[in-house]
This record gives C-alpha cells, sequence and structure tokens, in this order.
C-alpha cells in the first residue's frame, strides 16, 4: 500500500520546506477530495460516482457527507503537526476556499469528542478546534461537549473497524445537559476519517435526539483500487 501510495502522489519538495502554506497550489489541486468513496474511501472512481457501488448500498446515520481532501502529502504533514507538534493555531490557515459547497444551511456544528487522556496531554481536543475554524468561517455556532467519553487504556491505532465501533460504542454517550439544546441541523466535525467508526457512533447517539446530521471531514485517508 504505502509504495503504491508514493506511486500515485508523488512526494512534494515545496509542500515540506514551506512554513507558511498548508501546501503548494499544484497539491491543492491534487489533493482534493474527488473521484473517491467518501464513505469507504476507496478510489479513484469514476467522474459519476461520489460513493462507491457497495457503499450505496449501505445505510449511514447521516444524510450526507463532506471531505475537503485526501490525507496524504502536504494535508498529512499539516494535520500531523498539528496534532504531534502541539499547533492548534495552524488551523487558522484553513480557508473557505478549502472548505466544500455544503448543500443546506446548519444551525449548529459539533465536533466529535476525543480520547480524555490523548486531550489533556495535548492541552486540546483536534476536531473541537477545527470547529472552532469552520464555525468562525461559515458564521455557524458550535455546541462543545455534546458528548461524554471515557478514557480507554488501550489505543485504537491497530483496531479494524469492527473493533473500533465495539470500543467507541462503550466509550462514548451523551451529555445529556448538552444535547437537550442541540438544534435541529446538525453539522458533526471530525479531523481525519480512517475507517469512519467514529463517526458513525456520534452520528448515531445525535440521531436519538431527533436531529438531522451530515458530516464534515477535513481529510480522508484513501483505499486505493
Amino acid at each position: 500500500m504505502r509504495a503504491l501510495l508514493k506511486d500515485f502522489y508523488p512526494p512534494c519538495q515545496n509542500c515540506r520546506e514551506s512554513s507558511f502554506e498548508i501546501f503548494c497550489s499544484p497539491c491543492f489541486e491534487k489533493l482534493k477530495f474527488k473521484s473517491f468513496c467518501s464513505d469507504c474511501g476507496r478510489g479513484p472512481l469514476t467522474a459519476a460516482l461520489s460513493k462507491c457501488i457497495p457503499c450505496q448500498k449501505i445505510s449511514k446515520p447521516w444524510n450526507e457527507s463532506y471531505i475537503s481532501f485526501l490525507y496524504l502529502d502536504g494535508v498529512r504533514d499539516w494535520i500531523q503537526d498539528i496534532k504531534s507538534n502541539l499547533r492548534p493555531e495552524r488551523y487558522g490557515e484553513l480557508k473557505r476556499s478549502h472548505l466544500p459547497e455544503f448543500n443546506k444551511k446548519y444551525d449548529g456544528l459539533v465536533p466529535v469528542s476525543s480520547d480524555p487522556r490523548s486531550s489533556a496531554k495535548k492541552l486540546f481536543c483536534s476536531a473541537e478546534v477545527l470547529a472552532q475554524r469552520v464555525s468562525k468561517i461559515l458564521k455557524i455556532p458550535i455546541f462543545k461537549n455534546a458528548f461524554s467519553r471515557r478514557e480507554f487504556l488501550s489505543s485504537q491505532h491497530d483496531l479494524n473497524r469492527v473493533q473500533r465501533l465495539l470500543f467507541l460504542n462503550q466509550a462514548v454517550t451523551l451529555n445529556l445537559q448538552i444535547s437537550e439544546s442541540l438544534p435541529q441541523k446538525i453539522l458533526l466535525i471530525d479531523d481525519v476519517m480512517t475507517t469512519g467508526a467514529s463517526l458513525e457512533i456520534h452520528a448515531k447517539l445525535i440521531k436519538t435526539r431527533n436531529c438531522e446530521v451530515d458530516v464534515f471531514c477535513l481529510a480522508r485517508t484513501p483505499k486505493f483500487i
């Protein structure tokens, strides 16, 4: 898989050397999330498809899913710098042109929860800081702390989709005090989608409040076919 990714999107030296932009102009076009399935990440697809054929037959707890970028090269370096080097201010580099065109007006943005241990170590929740930036760009209110999440001693990194779903189903619950004030049309926010398990668990919880849910993820890990 690594060799295939390298062949498809060779590393860009301009992106890696720049400390002022997320990525260079050619990579901006190259790394836009297009021709890939928004639900599973498979691609490239034909131009007429936004989802692969198998995913078209699978029901999701959201109506629409929006993704800005493929999680590769300059985008991956940018997000890893934010999370690993503790630089949440770099989400300020996100511009309106980096966001997709949404099909409706939302009443509120809700960030997914994060592992309390990880957030305490970093002193910030990546999805929440991203949601704050999107809120500023779109002028839509953000509803923080809509979820409660208990700490787990293990990591999700080596878990497959089914294992992640079981893991998160035990860890994440609604914060009833906050969730009672949630508006009707919600855009659920996350930074990186790998298996989609986290978004699925959080979207299902929001739907128990009879809210309409769409999801926005800044970047999606692709699966080349």
